[in-house]
């Protein structure tokens, strides 16, 4: 989550710079019974309600992970001939960061 309150916009207004919190999107909602069509009582409370692929602003998490490639003098190049080494060291690598946090 992030902070919205009163000194969140003291902040903005005086650097001059905008912030978006950007929420991950709900996976269940509560609709009551009577209720014929949910998607259109879902747009109504301003849930979007279209499917298929939504890109999220989450782009962070991409370059974290890059980044934590990149520490690896091997992978941080297109050193390796075959594919299928670069793709292991890529296991290895990413099974290491996550057993060293």
């Amino acid at each position: 989550m992030g902070y919205l309150g009163k000194s969140m916009q003291a902040i903005t207004e005086s650097f001059g710079r905008t912030l978006e919190i950007v929420k991950r999107p709900r996976k269940w909602f509560r609709v009551p019974s009577g209720i014929q069509d949910i998607n259109s009582y879902l747009r109504e409370r301003g849930i979007d309600t279209s499917d298929g692929f939504k890109i999220l602003p989450r782009r962070w998490v991409v370059e974290r992970t890059f980044a934590w490639i990149n520490r690896y003098r091997r992978l941080s190049k297109d050193y390796e001939y075959c594919h299928y080494t670069s793709e292991t060291f890529l296991f290895v690598a990413m099974t290491r960061t996550m057993l060293s946090t």
